[in-house]
């Protein structure tokens, strides 16, 4: 029988077990206490699990699953606008696919066209963290006014009615 854990924070049943780095949390670990985070709030916190041991998986050190969507989306900033597609989505960052690179450690701002919603999703400032022939990976930094919430909210969705295979954690 699988542990149903929620975020004390939110309530939310969205939560990812974060590996344990420090020497204090490996030692945690001896005692049954893992870190975790909440995908929608990014709330951090331990919980003690008895008798439960979790394997060393080392492929993924993103603390966000990714949600597979497939939005447009326009980057701007005061030297480019370009327009593209969301591949995937976090509360952290995003992968757009585009016809063009943009040089790592960019800064753009960003609008998601979110279906089913009257204006853009907003992010204010992103950092190219990652980028390839086709696609780029952004990392959200700043949001305007509560466009985080609409963010948090468009995911909470997102996840509630989604298939678990579009739900990622692998880059």
């Amino acid at each position: 029988m699988a542990l149903i854990i929620n975020c004390p924070n939110c309530s939310s049943e969205y939560v990812k077990r974060l590996r344990r780095i420090t020497i204090y949390e490996r030692l945690l670990g001896f005692f049954y206490i893992y870190p975790f985070c909440c995908q929608l709030c990014d709330r951090t916190f331990r919980i003690f699990q008895p008798g439960i041991r979790y394997a060393r998986v080392d492929e993924d050190r993103r603390e966000h699953h990714r949600i597979r969507v497939d939005f447009p989306v326009r980057l701007t900033n005061a030297a480019i606008q370009r327009e593209g597609q969301a591949a995937d989505l976090s509360m952290s960052g995003c992968t757009v696919r585009l016809d063009s690179v943009l040089p790592l450690a960019n800064l753009v701002s960003l609008e998601f066209q979110v279906p089913g919603e009257t204006s853009p999703l907003t992010v204010k400032a992103a950092i190219v963290r990652n980028s390839a022939q086709d696609r780029i990976g952004l990392e959200f930094l700043r949001f305007q006014g509560d466009e985080r919430q609409r963010l948090r909210r468009v995911i909470r969705d997102l996840m509630d009615r989604a298939d678990p295979s579009i739900i990622s954690s692998i880059p």
